[in-house]
């Protein structure tokens, strides 16, 4: 009997020593902290519709694939040696993400970092949908497109044969 409670208590060590360190590495909280920023500033060119750089960065999946750079956008806890903070910290407007617009807060890239570091904690459930809603923007390019161009009148060509 004293063999089965020793081994009883340390079943339980282990439990609560799992679920601590799943704890501790989701401190920041993908869902409350990581998502608003990908989906406000990375999902439009690295999301489901687009994957620019052969990058797409909503599911741990693909985020931890090589894109056309060749190297992982995220390499858990390791936040230093991970693309993505450095594309993100970049001072080089070349080279910095998100290429138009303001550049991520300190304190967003601070967040990026610590929960990379933290291990990239993931919802276990699949591609990540963004729950905060996106500006939709319409660029000068996208307005070439035959959809925006304003209705007109067409006439039909003449026509010089008739057929039999």
């Amino acid at each position: 009997m004293r063999i089965r409670s020793t081994n009883l208590i340390c079943w339980i060590a282990a439990l609560h020593a799992v679920r601590f360190a799943a704890a501790a590495a989701d401190k920041i909280g993908f869902e409350r902290s990581v998502l608003p920023i990908l989906s406000q500033h990375c999902y439009k060119c690295h999301g489901p519709e687009k994957q620019k750089g052969g990058l797409r960065l909503d599911s741990k999946e693909s985020a931890l694939k090589k894109g056309d750079s060749g190297e992982p956008a995220l390499i858990p806890s390791d936040a230093a040696k991970s693309l993505l903070i450095k594309r993100v910290g970049a001072t080089n407007s070349d080279e910095r993400m998100p290429p138009k617009g303001d550049p991520l807060s300190s304190a967003q890239i601070a967040t990026l970092r610590e929960w990379i570091d933290g291990g990239a904690v993931w919802p276990t459930n699949g591609p990540v949908v963004a729950t905060a809603k996106t500006e939709l923007v319409v660029t000068e390019e996208d307005r070439k497109h035959w959809s925006f161009r304003p209705q007109q009148t067409v006439v039909p060509p003449k026509i010089k044969a008739t057929a039999k």
